[in-house]
């Protein structure tokens, strides 16, 4: 057995080019895998062995040692070439020369047999051809005519698409010739099947000529979208393949008005199916204000069509274009020039057709919310003079009143929020929006800074790595793999809560930085060396995001309630309580008024705290947590509550009157009265 180390892009394509080297069937050669493809190698390397001709007896057999070298032809792969054995000592030389139409081989003195190789050409002893194994004697002439296999380049013109695509069907075969190397290698038994390479030849046989092509064309009539390279693209197929050599121009049809809902109005027969017009039908329901002068639909002109014309030059119809006029309803006019449904009051607009629409000027609901009614999703003021039952949630882009009670709802207003009543659990935010920039300066600072750690960390591996042939797309894959394996899922973890999250501070540009960022750590991307570019832009982008964010200082709001338990509020102001509040987390970026009583649950304030009376004897502890520039102030102080000044914590023991607790000097300071002082 012969053998020998290579490399290839797969196994079948090393078998099958070795059996055609070693003129052996693919079945005899023996694969033994010594590397697979990975990430720095795409190549399998192998180690690949076939048998040896067999000899004519046993005492041949034992002489045939020496495997001749292969010969360099065009399709040797250079990997190989490099690694051919130099020939051994013991082979025999045997010289060709080539001679108008053959080879001469001027025979070593130790060969003393020839095998011809009649699949590759004529052998030739003493001006004899011989077709089987021969005995060599000194002085005889040995030739060999090659074989060259005639080649063709045929084509088949089809036209497609109905006449609007003429594609070249070609088929490419090369010339081929039988060739000898120079010097031959052998022992006693000079095999020409192991000598022969064949190599491509000059264009022999049947090859289509540009003229034919030409005549091909006009036979089938295409005068019309001739690619201009198409010729060059047909000699560059090689065995099989598709060329489009000429493409009709399409027709472009009739495109008809769009009218674009400029507000997402409701239709109309939605609304009716309310008990009052006012109502919202369930869940899904939406309420939309508008300005006076909006623009509630807006027309753009359909496009009348172009014909269009096929490969022969032959036109195709299309049809003609149909108007769709705009019509102004209730509080509604025609823009001048026809295209724009223009409101005339402020109100809630309502879509009566596709193309007729209607604004109605205020929204108000004078019963409870419940399951007939529908939770509200309302831009502007909401006013409720009545309940808010379970399960429903009123969220609104200015002020939020309510007359009577909320039982686990969740209310949202940006402006404020007034509930005259009760609150058992539930939610209630306050400045939802500046929460929301607050959540997304948040996010973007925090993935601004792993993103930067391992744009870092990478630099750093392709500074030491470098030298090795690592390039920076594969020192991030492996740092992200290493070191920042959370990273992709945070990124889209951002992407998705920008996407939900609608806000003016989200730019087209903010998105399509974090949308890059998503993709450059997504899947083989961070492989390729741009992804590293990219990161480091939309890095940039996100700076200068979270800064702004940061900036937006937070509106005078307040949350306003009357007595409220159980429940969950965060506002971006102020919030105060009339009466009490009880096992509650309240979360405010201001003040916090408690004029009654607070009992257990948390209060988080970014300013100052005033409350008449805080904790209880028989509850769960109750924790106060100011900033250290801030003072909270207790009218009568329960023990069992926790006070904490930034991460400084006060733990109260026993009752205290006039509890004062803010930070002077550093310290933080506590003036109280004992109960019986």
């Amino acid at each position: 057995m012969s053998g020998q180390v290579v490399q290839g892009k797969s196994l079948e394509e090393i078998r099958k080019e070795w059996a055609e080297r070693t003129n052996c069937a693919p079945d005899k050669l023996e694969l033994e895998v010594l590397e697979k493809p990975s990430l720095l190698n795409r190549k399998w390397k192998v180690s690949i062995r076939w048998p040896e001709s067999e000899p004519e007896s046993e005492a041949e057999d034992t002489a045939l040692k020496v495997e001749a070298t292969a010969p360099k032809v065009e399709d040797t792969v250079p990997e190989i070439a490099d690694k051919a054995p130099e020939p051994e000592r013991l082979a025999e030389c045997t010289r060709t020369d080539w001679l108008e139409d053959r080879y001469r081989l001027t025979i070593g003195a130790r060969v003393q047999t020839v095998v011809p190789h009649p699949q590759a050409g004529q052998t030739f002893l003493n001006d004899r051809e011989i077709e089987e194994r021969s005995a060599l004697a000194e002085g005889d002439r040995l030739e060999f005519k090659p074989l060259i296999l005639p080649g063709r380049r045929t084509w088949q013109l089809e036209v497609r698409d109905k006449g609007f695509k003429a594609v070249a069907a070609v088929k490419h075969e090369k010339a081929k010739k039988a060739c000898l190397a120079a010097e031959l290698y052998s022992d006693s038994i000079l095999n020409l099947s192991n000598q022969v390479r064949w190599e491509t030849g000059e264009e022999i046989g049947e090859f289509w000529t540009a003229e034919r092509y030409a005549q091909d064309l006009a036979e089938k009539k295409i005068v019309h979208g001739g690619k201009e390279n198409a010729w060059d693209e047909i000699i560059k197929i090689e065995d099989f393949g598709e060329v489009v050599v000429a493409e009709g121009t399409l027709s472009f049809p009739a495109q008809p008005p769009v009218i674009q809902d400029c507000v997402n109005a409701k239709p109309a027969l939605e609304e009716e199916q309310a008990d009052d017009k006012n109502k919202i039908d369930y869940f899904a329901s939406k309420i939309v204000l508008i300005e006076k002068g909006a623009v509630l639909a807006r027309k753009t002109p359909g496009i009348p069509g172009i014909p269009g014309i096929d490969v022969f030059g032959q036109e195709t119809s299309v049809k003609p274009l149909k108007d769709i006029p705009l019509k102004p309803k209730k509080n509604v006019r025609l823009s001048d020039d026809g295209l724009e449904l223009i409101a005339e009051c402020a109100g809630r607009p309502v879509r009566i057709e596709a193309n007729a629409y209607a604004v109605e000027e205020v929204f108000m609901l004078r019963h409870d919310v419940d399951l007939s009614t529908g939770s509200i999703d309302f831009p502007g003021n909401v006013l409720i003079q009545g309940d808010v039952q379970d399960g429903l949630h009123i969220f609104s882009g200015g002020n939020v009143e309510i007359s009577g009670s909320v039982s686990h709802a969740e209310i949202r207003g940006d402006k404020g929020v007034k509930i005259r009543q009760t609150v058992h659990g539930g939610k209630i935010t306050v400045g939802y929006q500046s929460v929301v920039k607050s959540e997304i300066a948040s996010r973007l600072q925090e993935l601004h800074g792993q993103v930067l750690a391992a744009l870092k960390d990478t630099d750093d591996l392709h500074v030491t790595a470098g030298e090795n042939g690592f390039k920076p797309g594969q020192c991030l894959k492996l740092i992200l793999e290493k070191r920042y394996s959370g990273l992709p899922k945070q990124a889209v973890a951002a992407e998705e809560y920008l996407t939900a999250n609608p806000n003016d501070k989200v730019t087209e540009e903010l998105s399509l930085a974090v949308r890059v960022i998503r993709h450059s750590l997504s899947g083989l991307e961070p492989l390729k060396d741009q992804s590293v570019q990219f990161l480091r832009q939309a890095s940039g982008v996100l700076a200068e995001a979270f800064k702004e964010a940061q900036e937006d200082s937070a509106e005078e709001i307040v949350c306003d309630v009357s007595y409220i338990q159980g429940a969950v509020v965060e506002s971006s102001g102020a919030f105060r309580c009339e009466k009490a509040v009880y096992n509650c987390s309240i979360k405010a970026e201001k003040d916090v008024l408690i004029k009654g009583v607070c009992r257990g649950g948390k209060i988080i304030a970014g300013g100052n705290v005033i409350i008449q009376e805080l904790g209880g004897s028989g509850v769960s502890s109750t924790l106060v947590q100011i900033s250290g520039s801030k003072r909270l102030s207790v009218g009568y102080c329960h023990p069992n509550v926790i006070i904490a000044v930034n991460k400084e914590i006060i733990k109260i023991e026993q009752a205290y009157k006039k509890l004062e607790v803010y930070r002077e000097g550093g310290i933080v300071q506590m003036d109280k009265l004992l109960v019986h002082d």
